[in-house]
């Protein structure tokens, strides 16, 4: 009982963050199983290999987590590790994001279930040789007339949201890479960020705010690789929701209290 308190109060000056970061989504696939997992094709084309989802070449993954409508403060963020077997220059080659579904269920491998949905993607080169990274916004009004599919083309279907940015280095074959991409809902719409790094390098990311998102309920995740760049593997894949700052300041206030309650307990 005498370590009690000072455990309080070291508890009380952790990141706020990580009292109340909340996985609503994750699957390291140690089960061995993908359920819950689709593909962009009616023949499949993921498997578990190397105690990861791997994933064919030309195809996408979705599955389906807990709907979320940020508020202001709010953000969620998509992690997952990869590994990529072939480096290609491909512009946009490499894509991953969130999307609201509008209640769509995703239940099998089947491109027009994906009709209406909206999303934001990042749309990126995983070579580094040519062309830039960007953010995209996908309008369920725009899509092709029996093309429903969600990621693996976004011809059409997609808008560029924001002048593009440098990204830096490009990846390596067969090396396992950290990817985060994060929306952050501020006043001015959403602020969207995303990394892809190896230890504490980071290789490509961009920044921007795009201020006409401001109602999506996300539920949904998407990561894809065009033919050129093989077959991917996934793994760790994680939906992380962290409440605006003000709902952290109300844990830390009870932290204090209990506390506080302690230290008198033990004065008495």
């Amino acid at each position: 009982m005498k370590h009690l308190l000072p455990c309080l109060l070291g508890i009380l000056i952790l990141p706020a963050s990580s009292l109340i970061a909340d996985d609503i989504f994750s699957d390291d696939f140690s089960d061995g199983n993908y359920e819950g997992w689709y593909s962009s094709s009616t023949l499949g084309g993921i498997a578990i290999e190397s105690g990861g989802l791997k994933v064919s070449a030309g195809r996408s993954v979705q599955a389906r987590f807990t709907p979320t409508e940020l508020s202001l403060g709010d953000s969620i963020s998509l992690k997952f590790q990869i590994s990529l077997s072939t480096i290609a220059d491909t512009s946009s080659g490499f894509r991953f994001g969130l999307f609201d579904s509008h209640g769509t269920p995703l239940n099998s491998n089947e491109n027009t279930l994906f009709l209406p949905y909206d999303g934001i993607i990042v749309a990126t080169n995983p070579s580094g040789q040519s062309g830039t990274a960007s953010f995209r916004a996908r309008n369920p009004n725009l899509s092709v007339t029996g093309s429903g599919a969600l990621m693996t083309t976004t011809k059409d279907v997609y808008s560029i949201i924001a002048p593009t940015g440098a990204y830096g280095s490009g990846l390596l074959a067969d090396t396992g890479y950290d990817v985060d991409l994060t929306f952050l809902k501020t006043e001015f719409g959403l602020s969207l960020s995303f990394s892809i790094s190896s230890g504490e390098a980071t290789l490509q990311s961009l920044n921007i705010v795009f201020d006409e998102a401001l109602d999506y309920n996300f539920d949904t995740l998407g990561i894809s690789g065009v033919t050129d760049m093989g077959d991917f593997r996934l793994d760790n894949v994680r939906i992380v929701v962290v409440p605006e700052p003000s709902t952290s300041f109300l844990a830390i206030g009870g932290l204090f209290a209990m506390s506080a309650a302690f230290y008198r307990r033990r004065a008495k």
